[in-house]
């Protein structure tokens, strides 16, 4: 496998934990951590709730789904909730899509995001 943004080639450990799994990461973690936002949570407050943000990306790309993977630990903790908040993924997040979730009275929220557009 090589990396889509570099083009060198990914290594993957593996170990008796992971020898079953299919791991095809199609970023290597350099070029991962070069557009990786260190600070990925943050709380916006709408009606009725709070609007609990994972950004993953700060820079936003064009095929989006090249991240895709490492969303996984995120999500593997949100499972743990046992559904006591609702989730939705949004490639990226806007104005208009708070301004939307703060009309419907959603209450509380996760949203998990590649980019969050601020304005």
């Amino acid at each position: 496998m090589q990396c889509v943004i570099c083009g060198k080639p990914i290594t993957v450990k593996r170990t008796f934990l992971n020898l079953d799994k299919r791991i095809d990461h199609r970023v290597c973690k350099n070029c991962f951590q070069s557009h990786v936002n260190y600070f990925p949570y943050f709380v916006i407050p709408i009606n009725g709730g709070l609007l609990h943000v994972f950004e993953l990306i700060k820079d936003q790309f064009d095929p989006v789904d090249l991240f895709a993977d490492y969303f996984r630990p995120y999500l593997q903790a949100y499972l743990k909730l046992d559904g006591y908040i609702d989730a939705i993924y949004l490639d990226t997040l806007n104005q208009k899509w708070i301004d939307l979730f703060d009309k419907l009275n959603v209450g509380h929220l996760i949203i998990f995001t590649n980019f969050f557009k601020e304005e």
